[in-house]
């Protein structure tokens, strides 16, 4: 049977990688190609004087400056998989006051210029916008009279300075590998997913998309719905990949299809072949998908994987693809070569061409 068609488990690395690049750089921690995740972003809009109600519930009036209009419950988050401080403000480790405390680390440092640390009004104000949730942030679902406002621009500029600095960018991605372990904790829906059978007897491409689409609504959507799909996959109800896909909330759909894509660059990448430049900037990342990218080469290897992750699907695994094709062709008409086997002493028969 070919390896690919074979069932098996992936290891934890390609779980991880699968985590970071497919449901991280691909969906949660990309926008329109452009990569977000190191600086302040917030779910929703933040609105010019004047704006009216462009989600749903459909509020009635007229913004004002610096009002905002979220999404959902969400709030403000950071990092390649989107730490939302609203849902995570009673976790200790993950909370807004962490980025607040790194950043007045940062900015007290000497040769730091003058006034760079937040104040204790400042410090007080930014972690209380950053603790908000989206419901808290818009309050009466009919108007927008009562939204709530962005941060300070004089502090979130700031912020988001720190953030793209190496002390910053080390923050945000201790953040992501925080993130990324709790996706892969015990009891949670990766690891329930895998003591299935559907999972068990899948190809591991079949198995990289079933644990993007899990993972991304945990994620997302928290315990609401992934413990109920789980259930349907022990029952039989869900019974392939399709099936998964079509469990996920609609309105969750535009998400899932993001991370599905970063899901088939994964898979591209894994199966790319030798001769491939981009199979050993994959081979780097798996040495470890969570290396801290204020290295180097991490910046190099990664930077590589995730430029392609951050494009459309048919800039990133269909270019993979032609990468193999475009070798295989060069191949083509490359004059056979004698190799020396174990089949005996005169070795096997020589190889012809590969053809495309």
């Amino acid at each position: 049977m070919n390896a690919q068609l074979r069932p098996a488990t992936l290891t934890d690395n390609e779980l991880r990688a699968t985590i970071y690049f497919a449901v991280g750089v691909a969906s949660e921690g990309s926008s329109r190609g452009r990569n977000v995740a190191y600086e302040l972003a917030f779910a929703g809009y933040i609105h010019r004087e004047g704006d009216t109600a462009r989600g749903h519930p459909r509020e009635a009036g007229i913004f004002r400056e610096g009002q905002l209009e979220p999404i959902y419950n969400s709030g403000y988050s950071i990092g390649t998989l989107q730490t939302d401080f609203g849902q995570q403000r009673n976790d200790a480790n993950r909370n807004a006051d962490q980025l607040l405390n790194a950043y007045q680390d940062w900015a007290r440092q000497p040769g730091q210029r003058p006034n760079l640390a937040l104040t204790q009004a400042e410090y007080d104000q930014a972690s209380e916008a950053l603790r908000r949730q989206g419901n808290e942030i818009r309050g009466d679902r009919q108007t927008v009279t009562d939204n709530g406002y962005d941060v300070p621009v004089g502090i979130k500029s700031r912020l988001n300075e720190f953030m793209r600095s190496d002390a910053g960018i080390t923050f945000v991605h201790n953040q992501d590998v925080r993130q990324v372990n709790h996706l892969l904790r015990e009891g949670g829906a990766v690891r329930e997913l895998e003591d299935t059978t559907l999972y068990r007897n899948a190809t591991a491409d079949n198995q990289i998309r079933m644990v993007t689409v899990i993972s991304k609504l945990e994620n997302q959507d928290g315990r609401r719905n992934w413990p109920g799909i789980i259930q349907r996959i022990e029952n039989g109800t869900i019974a392939s990949v399709d099936d998964l896909n079509a469990a996920v909330p609609r309105h969750l759909h535009g998400d899932r299809d993001n991370a599905l894509r970063g899901a088939e660059l994964v898979i591209a990448l894994r199966g790319a072949e030798a001769g491939n430049p981009l199979r050993g900037a994959w081979q780097d990342v798996m040495v470890n998908p969570l290396v801290n990218l204020s290295a180097e080469w991490a910046r190099t290897a990664i930077g590589d994987v995730r430029e392609l992750a951050g494009q459309k699907l048919s800039q990133s695994s269909d270019k993979v693809v032609a990468i193999n094709q475009q070798q295989a062709l060069q191949q083509s008409f490359q004059p056979p070569t004698q190799t020396q086997g174990m089949d005996g002493p005169d070795g096997p028969a020589p190889k012809g061409p590969r053809l495309v």
